[in-house]
């Protein structure tokens, strides 16, 4: 899914276009705040955050890229 970076937006948008994860908002915020395996691009706090929440790119922490695509790779 997420190749290199992705927003929110963009990741539901692909979720919906797949028939997956309709309506799923924020899902790799709450991803980057629960787990280790996505990660903000822009990891300090912006000012402008407080009032819109951060609407910047998150990647796959590069600990689990090569483990994730050799899964993905198994799967097709």
């Amino acid at each position: 899914m997420i190749v290199d970076e992705m927003t929110d937006r963009q990741a539901e948008t692909y979720l919906s276009s797949e028939g997956i994860a309709h309506g799923a908002q924020h899902g790799l915020g709450r991803l980057s705040n629960d787990t280790n395996l996505v990660q903000r691009v822009v990891p300090e706090q912006e000012p402008r955050e407080r009032l819109t929440g951060y609407r910047g790119p998150y990647r796959i922490n590069p600990v689990f890229k090569d483990a994730l695509a050799d899964l993905l790779a198994g799967s097709q």
